[in-house]
């Protein structure tokens, strides 16, 4: 009888083990910490640095690698699924980026919390395919977030980084 009890405890056990580390692997990271290091170097340029807090990226944050920081009148972070991934199609993650300058363009309007306007283009596909994009102004500059998602994802990473404010 005590064999039984232990086999049924151990499969029991064995098939709730997969759906414990999918939960705890699901894939919403913590932005902050994976992007610590571009985001120490984008802090000491001269615009706000804006990033949500977290994404579900569909990685681990172990699987993820940041680059980037300042560059020209802005910031550009990148988030990949490869070191080294610089914007590459077959591991881009993420990008978030500010300048100074630039042009509020995209396909459809879309409202962020605040009353902040802004602009949507999805993803577009041709000889590859290019991530979905959302731009707003705020604090005088241009901000873009890029991230294979839809609408709706990208005006709530658009609001995360609103709503906590500059980094």
């Amino acid at each position: 009888m005590r064999r039984w009890g232990l086999a049924v405890v151990t499969i029991v056990g064995a098939l709730a083990l997969p759906a414990a580390v999918a939960a705890s692997s699901n894939g919403d990271v913590d932005l902050l910490q994976v992007l610590a290091g571009p985001l120490a170097r984008a802090e000491h340029g001269k615009l706000h640095v804006l990033v949500p807090a977290r994404l579900a990226a569909g990685f681990p944050s172990a699987h993820l690698y940041a680059s980037g920081g300042l560059s020209g009148d802005g910031y550009d972070i990148q988030l990949g699924a490869a070191p080294h991934c610089a914007d590459s199609p077959a591991c881009f993650v993420a990008e978030f980026a500010a300048a100074a300058k630039g042009n509020l363009d995209g396909a459809d309007r879309v409202s962020l919390t605040k009353g902040i306007s802004a602009r949507f283009s999805p993803i577009a596909c041709g000889a590859s395919c290019s991530p979905a994009s959302i731009r707003w102004r705020e604090y005088g500059a241009l901000y873009t977030l890029w991230f294979s998602g839809t609408k709706s994802q990208l005006v709530a990473l658009a609001d995360g980084a609103i709503s906590a404010g500059p980094r």
